[in-house]
């Protein structure tokens, strides 16, 4: 249960992390952050379509944003 939990802390605090890494880029990118979610965080092409279906816009650029971001998700899974 403990190893559940402290997983479940570490998600909420990556999901955190990226959050507030695509907010810092501005007002049209923190439009765009309330569509990251612990699912689709990790997984660069998700996080692009889930910002597509969320907004309807076009998004060509976000790929350079949320590539960076769902590597550094990604990056608490790794050792030391």
């Amino acid at each position: 249960i403990g190893s559940a939990f402290l997983t479940m802390l570490g998600l909420a605090f990556a999901r955190a992390a990226a959050f507030n890494y695509v907010a810092s880029f501005g007002t049209p990118y923190s439009t765009y952050a309330s569509y990251i979610t612990i699912l689709n965080m990790f997984h660069g092409p998700s996080m692009i379509a889930a910002v597509e279906a969320g907004t309807k816009a076009c998004v060509t650029g976000l790929s350079d944003l949320v590539t960076p971001a769902a590597t550094s998700a990604s990056a608490i899974f790794s050792g030391c």
